[in-house]
């Protein structure tokens, strides 16, 4: 059974995309990702196409098992991620072999920049629109600007994708920005007024896009807001810090926090802007080259102002939208540098091998994360089946195990995953999701969750440390056993818990 999934924020929306069959609409709207969501509607329906006339039928379909979802939303993922590299392949003209090795290179970029980067292809996230949206749309307009002056109908349609993209995560927005700017640049030289209008038509396309792709939570908007004014005016994760925007020095301690996680992608993407900048110093480049350099510019913008939303709020899931204008500026330094003399010719050539060797690099490292990753789920389920045999219904009446509570670190069980995705979406599933998991529930920092039939002596299941983080620490108590798990080694812990009229007893 297909199980590499996500408790967050995969399971989320999961949930929010059948909250639809039970009539509560969609209610995960932070990002607020109501693409996610409502693609993810469509293939849980597609999941199970004979049950949609029992919506019921088919929210504990899914809920059952969520293999097929997952695999379609993935195949999505993956399809986007293809196309995104057959567009970027064809950004570089073709005169001879090394071209195409240079043609290659540019969408390998993008994988070389940081270790996680095949992840996003599988990973059914807001972050990972960064390649199979960002970076086509910026594909776009280099597409757009390369050849004559792209009318207001495909500047208007870049813009409405831009918006779109917004709506699917909303630090996302400065897409729009930077291809405002590119599009001003591209159009200056026949005026300022026709500069203008193509700002307003990126900017106009743009704000559609966002409306129409967020339609469906509408009613949901003032917590959206409320929820962009938190994050806007207050430091920390998710606005959860103290008020204030930031701090000169916080922010350059997150992007070199950032940094050391993607060193290749910190570097790289200056070196690029001099390289395209050392080209643009010549006027003879910037008269043949003026609307490359307008895209270019764009995509720098872009690069910038993600920069300094993520060192306000970061986190390595969004490496891949830092990632994402890498390509187009690889692909800009190529048609400015790689036809001069030998020497930058070879530069580029060198370039390109280091790039491909680094996406082979990293695509090892997504095999052996996926394959350790299979072997800790398969070690987990021997583990707890081992535990529950022995303390389960063959043991001495005081000693079974009547429940089970899942904790952090258990995102490969079937439960733990599906209980984090309702309590961030729908709360209208609960009651499927507890059908779904007999027996089962979940303890974590945003709450517990005890199942209804639970009564008398139970299992906390969690990494080893974990239940102490828990405000309910005091109800779980020591760890009766711990077991290493999988091929790295996971310390899983297994605590004694007792329930009493539908709560946890605190230990002494």
């Amino acid at each position: 059974m297909h199980r590499g999934f996500s408790a967050d924020p995969e399971m989320a929306y999961f949930v929010d995309a059948l909250s639809v069959f039970k009539g509560a609409g969609y209610t995960f709207v932070e990002h607020p990702g109501t693409p996610l969501s409502v693609l993810g509607t469509l293939a849980a329906a597609a999941a199970h196409p004979l049950l949609l006339r029992d919506p019921q039928a088919l929210v504990d379909a899914n809920l059952r098992d969520p293999s097929t979802f997952m695999t379609l939303v993935h195949a999505l993922l993956l399809a986007g991620g293809a196309a995104a590299i057959v567009v970027l392949s064809r950004l570089t003209a073709l005169r001879g072999p090394a071209d195409a090795l240079l043609a290659v290179a540019v969408p390998a970029s993008f994988f070389a920049a940081f270790p996680q980067s095949f992840v996003t292809l599988v990973y059914w996230s807001h972050n990972s629109f960064a390649l199979a949206g960002g970076t086509l749309v910026l594909a776009g307009l280099f597409f757009a600007l390369r050849g004559p002056a792209p009318s207001g109908r495909a500047l208007a349609g870049l813009g409405l994708c831009a918006g779109a993209l917004a709506a699917v995560q909303l630090y996302f927005a400065a897409w729009t920005i930077g291809l405002a700017l590119a599009c001003a640049l591209a159009a200056w030289p026949r005026g300022a007024r026709t500069a203008l209008v193509s700002v307003l038509q990126v900017v106009v396309g743009a704000a559609a896009g966002f409306v129409a792709a967020t339609v469906p939570v509408l009613p949901r908007f003032p917590g959206f807001l409320r929820f962009v004014v938190r994050l806007l005016g207050h430091q920390g994760l998710y606005g959860t810090g103290g008020a204030g925007v930031t701090t000169a020095p916080l922010w350059l301690d997150n992007v070199r926090a950032l940094a050391a996680r993607a060193p290749v992608l910190f570097v790289a993407v200056p070196l690029l802007a001099a390289a395209i900048g050392a080209a643009a110093l010549a006027p003879a480049a910037r008269r043949a080259h003026s609307r490359l350099l307008a895209a270019a510019l764009g995509a720098l913008l872009t690069w910038l102002l993600l920069l300094a939303a993520v060192g306000k709020h970061p986190s390595v899931f969004y490496l891949p939208a830092l990632a994402a204008p890498l390509p187009l500026l690889l692909a800009a330094a190529f048609a400015l540098w790689a036809h001069r003399a030998r020497a930058a010719r070879a530069l580029c050539l060198g370039v390109a091998v280091a790039a491909l060797v680094g996406a082979a690099v990293n695509g090892g490292r997504a095999l052996r994360a996926q394959r350790d990753r299979v072997a800790f789920r398969v070690a987990l389920d021997a583990a707890v089946g081992a535990y529950l045999a022995q303390h389960g219904a063959a043991a001495l009446p005081d000693g079974r195990v009547g429940f089970v509570l899942w904790g952090a670190g258990m995102g490969e069980a079937h439960c733990y995953p599906l209980w984090v995705g309702a309590s961030y979406a729908s709360p209208a599933l609960q009651a499927d999701v507890a059908r779904a998991c007999p027996g089962q529930g979940i303890a974590w920092p945003r709450g517990t969750v005890v199942p209804a039939e639970a009564s008398g002596r139970g299992v906390f299941i969690a990494l080893d440390g974990a239940a102490a983080a828990l405000p309910n620490a005091a109800a779980i108590g020591p760890a009766d056993e711990v077991r290493s798990v999988g091929p790295t080694g996971a310390r899983v812990a297994f605590h004694r818990v007792d329930v009493s009229a539908g709560r946890l007893e605190t230990r002494p």
